[in-house]
């Protein structure tokens, strides 16, 4: 971690403050006041107990932020659902994750809100947010207000003004405050002022002839997973592929923020019920679960079950019963949804769990499959007195 933490003193607000807090403790701007306090915990930010408390900071601006770290109450476990929002309120990136004391988690993102959530109903008590990030491309200054012609700026440039690689084309001085004359023709594969420049080797195709002489723009665009004029910007988390235009999936193990930026393969698999190896195809038909690697019960109604859990999405074939249809009726039942009784003429009321069929045959005076024909009977004695 290094830079700028331009979480220092902005704006801080959450859900509630604790009862047992006086005046200035416990409050959301206790995390972004720039002291450690976790031994302290009035001195921290503290909640009430609430459904999935909540604490958040407004940056101030739009920046590329490196690395949150968050600092908790002693050593005590928590899991936060982490998300980073723009001017608009649109949600540039989400994590969950779970630590005691301190959270380290790196990002490359841009945004304004960071918000801490707590995913359970209880207290969340946050000691210190540190924001460590980058001003947005050609901006320096502690503030990230001041124009920058810096090339490959780095965060001590744009803190200082100095510019430790160079200017960009057009611009010259110790701070590239200056501007420059126009450049001039270059061999292939270099640009810029005196042509000190190469071209970048994420141009698409041979970048020694799609790059332009001048300005180094890549005249083809980008190989997979780069982006920006000079092919220079890698995709941001969540996004791949060509001009970083297409988003990871959602069922990427770990979120859509893990998955590779040049062809989308998620890094570390599928959640339950995806297909390798970009997570965006459900099972096929008749599988689920783990790497899509177990068969629907047979009992299911044509074999077709939830892709996760293999719950019978149409229910179960006569006779069975249950989420995943692996129970045969209860005894005395049979048929669609077990919804009917066994014959009273069956013998001990028992038949086949699907069509109704008595098993250990009928009780005395009844026949057929089911037993529900009476048998007659006759006296033969009687019969041939009478003849």
């Amino acid at each position: 971690m290094s830079g700028r933490n331009l979480a220092f003193k902005r704006n801080a607000s959450q859900v509630s403050i604790h009862k047992d807090c006086f005046q200035n403790e416990c409050k959301a701007k206790n995390a972004v006041d720039g002291i450690t306090n976790e031994w302290f915990w009035n001195k921290c930010s503290l909640s009430s107990d609430e459904e999935n408390p909540w604490w958040n900071v407004d940056l101030g601006i739009e920046a590329i932020i490196h690395n949150l770290h968050i600092v908790g109450f002693k050593d005590v476990k928590q899991t936060y659902q982490i998300e980073i929002k723009s001017s608009t309120g649109i949600n540039n990136f989400h994590r969950v994750v779970t630590a005691a004391a301190n959270v380290d988690t790196n990002i490359n993102v841009i945004g304004r809100v960071v918000n801490l959530t707590r995913e359970v109903k209880g207290r969340l008590h946050i000691c210190e947010v540190y924001v460590y990030d980058d001003c947005q491309e050609n901006m320096c200054g502690y503030d990230c207000k001041k124009p920058c012609h810096c090339r490959d700026a780095t965060i001590w440039d744009k803190l200082s003004g100095n510019c430790s690689n160079g200017c960009t084309d057009e611009w010259e001085g110790s701070q590239c405050n200056i501007q420059a004359e126009e450049t001039f023709d270059c061999a292939s594969g270099r640009y810029g002022r005196n042509c000190m420049n190469r071209c970048n080797k994420n141009c698409k195709g041979d970048q020694r002839r799609f790059c332009s002489t001048t300005d180094g723009s890549c005249f083809g665009g980008c190989n997979d997973g780069w982006k920006g004029n000079l092919c220079d910007e890698a995709c941001y988390e969540g996004y791949y592929g060509q001009n970083c235009s297409t988003k990871c999936s959602d069922y990427c193990h770990g979120g859509k923020g893990y998955c590779n930026k040049i062809d989308g393969n998620c890094k570390f698999g599928c959640m339950i019920g995806w297909t390798a190896p970009l997570c965006d195809q459900a099972c096929s038909s008749g599988m689920y679960g783990h790497r899509c690697a177990y068969k629907c019960s047979q009992q299911c109604d044509k074999q077709e079950c939830n892709n996760t859990d293999g719950r019978c999405t149409r229910g179960c074939i006569p006779g069975w019963t249950g989420e995943k249809c692996r129970k045969p009726c209860s005894s005395g039942m049979y048929g669609h949804r077990c919804a009917y009784k066994c014959s009273q003429q069956c013998d001990k009321q028992e038949c086949n769990n699907t069509d109704g069929w008595c098993t250990r045959g009928c009780i005395p005076g009844w026949t057929g499959e089911k037993c529900r024909k009476r048998v007659y009977s006759f006296n033969l004695k009687y019969i041939i007195a009478s003849v």
